[in-house]
C-alpha cells in the first residue's frame, strides 16, 4: 500500500483534500507534521495538517487540523482491535456529541457541553481509518505534563465537565428514550470484554507483577494481602464491572480513556497554568455504555496524587455531583429519581475497580521518560505487545509509590477491588 508521507496514507490525504475543498480554501498547499509524541497516543498516528492558502475572495489564510489515523502494521491492529476503536470514535463524534449537541439547543442550555474538538471527516476504510479534527491548539489549548499530578483547580474543573457530559444521557433517556437505547446499543464495550484484547490483557497483568514485588508483605501486609488477591482474579473482575448492562437505568455513555494525556487545557495567562478557564476531553476510541464511575475512577486515579485525594476526594466528588444535578435540571431531569447521591456513591464502591485497573499500566507510562516509551505501533508477529511493554523505567520508584497509595486509597475507601 502506498503513502503519501510517513503520517498519513493517501487515500486519507485525499479525505484531508476533499475537506479543504469543501471549506472553499484555493491555491493552497498542505504541510504535515508530527501531531503528538510517543506515549501520547497508542491506538493512532497524529499528524498536523497546516493549510496555506485562499478564502473565496481570494485573501491569504491558515487553517490547521489534527488527523488521527489508523497505525498500519498488521501485528499492532489486531492487538489494538483497531478498526473497532476507530469505529467507535466516528460514531461518538458523528452520532453521539452531535445529538448531545441538538438536545442541549433544543432546551436552550447556556453553556452546553462543548469541551471536545469539532469533528470534519472521518474514513473508515481498511487500513485507511481516520478521524480529521480542528486544531484546538490553534485556541491556546496546550497539554499538561503527564509526569505531574493534576492540582485541584485542573480537578475541579475535569469532575464539572464530566458531571454536564453523564447528565446528557440521563437527559436523553427522559427526552428521547429510544434514542439513547439506540446509542447504547451501538457504544457496548468491545475493547476489554473481548477474547481478542487478550493479549492487552497480558500486558495489564505482567505490570501487576512489578507493582506486588514491590509491596513488603510483612510491613505492608494489608495492602500485599488485598493487591494480591485483586491480582489472582484481576481481568474478570474488570471483565464483569465493564459489561454494558442496557436496561440499567443508571448506566450512560462514557468518555472511557480519562488520563491525563487526553486533556488540553486553556489558561487566561499562558505563563500562569494553575488555573484553567476551558478544557477539551481528547480519544473517544473506548468510550462505552458503562457507568459514570468508570470516568471517574479512571481519571481521579491516574490524574492526582494521594495528597489531593486525602484533602479533596470527598468534595470533588460532591462537586462533580453538584455539576452533574445542576445540568441535569437545567435539561428538565430530576437528578434525586434519575440517579440519587446514594446510588452515585453505590456506583463509586463497586466499578471503581476500572479506574484500579487501568492505573496498573497507565501509571507506568505516564511516569516514564518519552525515550523509555516503546513504539507500539510496529511492533512484529513475533513480538508481543507484553514483550514491548516489558522495559525498565528510571522513574519507577515514583511509579511504585503511587501505585502503593492508590491501593491505600481502595482499602480507605471501601470500593470493590
Amino acid at each position: 500500500m502506498s503513502q503519501s508521507n510517513n503520517f498519513i496514507t493517501n487515500h486519507v490525504h485525499l479525505c484531508l483534500e476533499n475537506l479543504v475543498n469543501k471549506l472553499h480554501i484555493r491555491n493552497y498547499t498542505i504541510v504535515l507534521s508530527a501531531g503528538s509524541e510517543i506515549g501520547s497516543n497508542f491506538s493512532g498516528v497524529i499528524a498536523k495538517a497546516t493549510i496555506k492558502g485562499e478564502d473565496e475572495n481570494g485573501k491569504k489564510m491558515v487553517r490547521s487540523f489534527i488527523i488521527k489515523s489508523a497505525p498500519r502494521d498488521e501485528a499492532y491492529r489486531t492487538v489494538g482491535l483497531i478498526n473497532n476503536v476507530f469505529n467507535r470514535e466516528i460514531y461518538i463524534y458523528k452520532k453521539v456529541l452531535h445529538e448531545f449537541d441538538l438536545l442541549q439547543k433544543e432546551k436552550n442550555v447556556k453553556n452546553p457541553f462543548k469541551s471536545y474538538p469539532k469533528y470534519y471527516e472521518s474514513s473508515m476504510n481498511d487500513m485507511n481509518e481516520a478521524v480529521i479534527m480542528e486544531n484546538v491548539k490553534d485556541y491556546g489549548f496546550v497539554t499538561h505534563n503527564r509526569q505531574k499530578p493534576l492540582n485541584y483547580d485542573h480537578t475541579l474543573f475535569v469532575l464539572r465537565e464530566y458531571g454536564k457530559f453523564h447528565a446528557l444521557s440521563f437527559a436523553m433517556r427522559l427526552h428521547k428514550p429510544q434514542l439513547l437505547k439506540e446509542m447504547a446499543e451501538n457504544t457496548q464495550e468491545n475493547f476489554f470484554t473481548t477474547d481478542q484484547c487478550a493479549e492487552m490483557h497480558n500486558v495489564f497483568v505482567q505490570q501487576s507483577k512489578r507493582v506486588l514485588s514491590a509491596i513488603d508483605p510483612i510491613k505492608e501486609k494489608i495492602l500485599y494481602e488485598r493487591f494480591k488477591q485483586f491480582q489472582n482474579n484481576m481481568v474478570d473482575t474488570v471483565k464483569s464491572a465493564l459489561i454494558s448492562d442496557l436496561s440499567n437505568p443508571h448506566f450512560i455513555i462514557t468518555h472511557g480513556d480519562c488520563w491525563t494525556n487526553n486533556f488540553l487545557f486553556k489558561y487566561d495567562n499562558s505563563m500562569n497554568r494553575h488555573s484553567p478557564i476551558s478544557v477539551c476531553i481528547l480519544d473517544w476510541q473506548i468510550a462505552h455504555y458503562g457507568s459514570p464511575a468508570h470516568d471517574l475512577s479512571y481519571f481521579m486515579f491516574t490524574s492526582t496524587d494521594k495528597s489531593l485525594r486525602d484533602h479533596h476526594y470527598s468534595s470533588l466528588m460532591d462537586e462533580y455531583y453538584k455539576s452533574f444535578s445542576d445540568f441535569l435540571k437545567e435539561l428538565g431531569g430530576d437528578p434525586e429519581k434519575q440517579f440519587p447521591f446514594k446510588t452515585f456513591q453505590e456506583h463509586l464502591k463497586k466499578y471503581s475497580v476500572f479506574g484500579l485497573y487501568m492505573t496498573i499500566e497507565c501509571l507506568f507510562i505516564m511516569t516514564s521518560d518519552v525515550e523509555e516509551i516503546p513504539n507500539m505501533h510496529s511492533i512484529s508477529q513475533n513480538d508481543e505487545l507484553s514483550k514491548q511493554m516489558k522495559y525498565d523505567s528510571k522513574n519507577v520508584e515514583a511509579y511504585n509509590s503511587r501505585m502503593k497509595d492508590i491501593i491505600l486509597d481502595f482499602v480507605r475507601l471501601g470500593y470493590d477491588f
